[in-house]
């Protein structure tokens, strides 16, 4: 039906058929396309390097290659966000270079943020976690706009590992959270006994510590 239609770029699929890019199936509806708009609010198309970009319904955008998924942008309208807790039910991971968003909330199902993660993200402001976590080389390098990092504990942050000094939001952000309060005291957990490198890096709102003698490192 639409062979040889080179000029077929965009496809807006409001039906049930399984519409591909670059498939011969259907007609040849999509062998030329550039563009997929899916009735779920999905938009598919190939970047320059003719690897797969999906920007959802709510404005994420991942990068499909060999099966692996990455979050590259957010493009919504909302301020405060809170990422996927997978895509396609897959684990992903995260260059997430563009933002319109302010706050990122990270979910429980992360165990880790990768090397690189959130680095030249300059729209961010806030950053939340809820769970201890561990966190890549340059995870967090050139957010120069952050100004605040929650966490619902300080055994959840004394927990937390970092790769390197601008692997930590605080590098940046210079504020701690707990529940909303700004830190100025610290009383590190009894269960705690070591804490990693650059963990309160640049936090310049502490004001007093303690540390117990279960610390040994």
């Amino acid at each position: 039906a639409f062979r040889y239609c080179t000029s077929l770029i965009e496809v807006y699929n409001n039906s049930n058929l399984m519409i591909t890019i670059g498939g011969d199936d259907n007609g040849y509806v999509g062998y030329y396309a550039k563009i997929l708009y899916n009735k779920d609010g999905t938009k598919k198309y190939y970047n320059d390097s003719e690897i797969f970009i999906v920007e959802t319904i709510d404005g994420f955008c991942f990068l499909e290659e060999n099966d692996e998924y990455q979050l590259i942008a957010y493009l919504g309208v909302e301020e405060i966000i809170t990422l996927p807790e997978n895509y396609k039910g897959s684990y992903y991971t995260i260059a997430m270079k563009n933002s319109t968003a302010k706050k990122i909330i990270i979910p429980d199902s992360f165990e880790k943020i990768n090397d690189n993660a959130f680095q030249d993200c300059y729209d961010i402001e806030e950053i939340e976690f809820s769970k201890s976590l561990s966190f890549g080389y340059y995870a967090f390098a050139n957010c120069i706009n952050l100004k605040k990092v929650h966490v619902d504990s300080i055994e959840t942050w004394c927990s937390m590992i970092f790769a390197g000094e601008k692997s930590n939001p605080l590098f940046y952000a210079n504020e701690l959270y707990i529940n909303g309060e700004l830190v100025e005291k610290v009383e590190i957990p009894n269960n705690i006994d070591w804490l990693s490198n650059y963990v309160f890096i640049n936090c310049t709102s502490i004001k007093e510590i303690y540390i117990p003698n279960t610390v040994t490192s």
